[in-house]
């Protein structure tokens, strides 16, 4: 398993955690690495980020050039953050406009094969193919996972559900 259990949270949005149920991200995650026999050098440390940017690095509404269209403008302007932490969701954060527009250029287009800007399910996809790697294609994790993990399972489902009761409200 190539990636950590802190890159893992990386790829988890800060729209949908709030830093205490991260933690309990972060305990589950644990948890897990032991009912998977994993090693301790993956262990995972709370993180309250994703290695994105909090602004927009430029707006696209504000191009200089005005024939430049949305991919060739996310590939110029976002190239540190392309492979990596960046997903489209994220777009919709930092530049609404932006997204409208690659939204809009890939109902006549086919997603560009040099963009690597994963919607969250394939970025959900990819990790789930790293974890599980060497082993079934899609194994029971939660039926693997330890009595202990399993109640952390239970808490970050709680967490979670009460932080959408919250914001509901």
């Amino acid at each position: 398993m190539s990636e950590k259990p802190d890159e893992i949270l990386q790829l988890i949005s800060d729209a949908l955690l709030a830093n205490a149920e991260k933690d309990v991200l972060v305990h589950f995650l644990n948890a897990l690495a032991d009912a998977l026999d994993l090693s301790a050098d993956i262990r995972a440390e709370p993180r309250h980020s994703r290695e994105i940017p909090h602004h927009a690095p430029e707006l696209y509404r504000d191009r200089p050039d005005r024939s430049e269209n949305a991919p060739d403008f996310i590939f110029r302007v976002y190239a540190p953050w392309l492979g990596g932490d960046l997903r489209r969701s994220d777009l919709y954060a930092l530049d609404r406009p932006l997204y409208q527009a690659f939204q809009n250029w890939l109902r006549a287009n086919k997603h560009p094969d040099w963009l690597d800007l994963p919607t969250v399910k394939e970025a959900n996809d990819r990790l789930l193919a790293e974890t599980c790697k060497g082993r079934a294609s899609h194994p029971n994790l939660y039926a693997s996972a330890t009595r202990e993990s399993r109640k952390q399972i239970s808490l970050y489902h709680a967490a979670r559900n009460r932080r959408k009761k919250e914001t509901k409200q």
